[in-house]
C-alpha cells in the first residue's frame, strides 16, 4: 500500500512541482503518504451496516437476513469476525448468509469457529475461490458443519417459505447456470447466493434476489475502475427484470489491511409480504 500509493502521490508530484515548488513537496508528500495509509488503516478496522428492502407477493410474512462474504480468515483475525458475529446477533434475524471466502489461510485453526455454536438461527455458506486454495479444502469444509455451517454448494436449503439456492465457486459460469437448469421451477420466493456476481443478467431466470461478493468493491481506490471492466454489476443495490441483486464490498479485506473508497459491510435484508400492506 506504501508503494502504490506512494507511487501516484510521485507521479502527481511531477505534475505540480512548476506550481507548488520542490520544498512544498518534499514537506507535503511524506505527510499525504502516511495521512492516506493512516485512514485506509482505520477504515479498514470499522464494519458498516447497510440495510435493503424487498416485498414480495410470494411471502406471507416478514423475514430479517444477514449476508456478509469475504471475511478472508486468515488474512482477518478471529476478533474481526466475532465482531461482525455480534453486530448481526443485535438484528435478531432469521438466518446468517455467507456467500464465500470465509477462510484463506491454510493455517487458520477451524477450532476459533466454536463461538457459531452459539447462533441459533441457520449459517447457510457457500464456496468462494480461496476455500479451494487451502491445503485439505475437502476436508475442512467436511468439518464446518461441526460450527454450525451449513455448507449449500449445488444444493437448495429450505429456509421456511423461502429457498436458498447454493452455487460453490470451484467451476465455470457455465457449470453453474447448467445446475441452475436442473431445478424445477418453484413459485416459493428464492435467493441465489453464489460468489462472484458474473451470473447477474442470467440469474433473473432462476430467483427473486442473487447476493455475491467477491470484488470486495475494488478494495483500495482506483481498482474500482478495473474491477468494474471483469465485473460491470460489482457493488450495491440493483434492479433487472423483477430480479433484484446485492454485491457485497465485503466484511474483510483481502491481502493488505487497508481499505480506501470501499468499507467493510454487513448486509441486513429485510423481506416484506405484500400480503400484510
Amino acid at each position: 500500500v506504501l508503494g502504490f500509493y506512494g507511487m501516484i502521490l510521485s507521479l502527481i508530484s511531477i505534475l505540480i512541482l512548476p506550481f507548488v515548488g520542490l520544498k512544498v513537496l518534499l514537506f507535503g508528500w511524506p505527510i499525504a503518504l502516511l495521512i492516506i495509509v493512516t485512514y485506509g488503516f482505520i477504515n479498514a478496522k470499522k464494519i458498516i451496516t447497510n440495510n435493503i428492502y424487498i416485498r414480495s407477493k410470494k411471502l406471507s410474512k416478514n423475514y430479517r437476513l444477514a449476508f456478509i462474504s469475504d471475511v478472508h480468515l486468515g488474512s482477518q483475525n478471529i476478533n474481526h469476525f466475532k465482531a461482525i458475529i455480534n453486530l448481526i446477533k443485535d438484528q435478531s434475524g432469521d438466518a446468517i448468509l455467507i456467500g464465500g471466502d470465509l477462510i484463506d489461510s491454510s493455517s487458520f485453526d477451524l477450532n476459533e469457529l466454536t463461538f457459531l455454536k452459539e447462533i441459533e438461527v441457520p449459517i447457510l455458506f457457500v464456496t468462494g475461490n480461496h476455500e479451494f486454495y487451502l491445503k485439505n479444502a475437502k476436508e475442512k469444509l467436511n468439518q464446518l458443519i461441526e460450527f454450525n455451517i451449513n455448507v449449500i454448494d449445488y444444493s437448495i436449503f429450505e429456509l421456511n417459505e423461502i429457498n436458498v439456492i447454493g452455487l460453490g465457486d470451484y467451476c465455470s459460469s457455465q457449470e453453474k447456470i447448467g445446475f441452475l437448469k436442473t431445478l424445477d421451477p418453484s413459485d416459493r420466493f428464492s435467493i441465489l447466493l453464489v460468489h462472484k456476481p458474473s451470473l447477474w443478467t442470467e440469474s433473473k431466470d432462476y430467483c427473486d434476489l442473487m447476493l455475491s461478493g467477491h470484488t470486495h468493491a475494488g478494495q483500495l481506490f482506483p481498482f474500482q475502475m478495473f474491477v468494474k471492466l471483469q465485473f460491470p454489476f460489482y457493488y450495491g443495490f440493483k434492479c433487472f427484470e423483477g430480479t433484484y441483486g446485492y454485491v457485497s464490498s465485503g466484511a474483510g479485506c483481502w491481502g493488505p489491511q487497508n481499505r480506501i473508497g470501499s468499507s467493510n459491510e454487513v448486509v441486513i435484508i429485510h423481506l416484506n409480504s405484500e400480503k400484510l400492506i
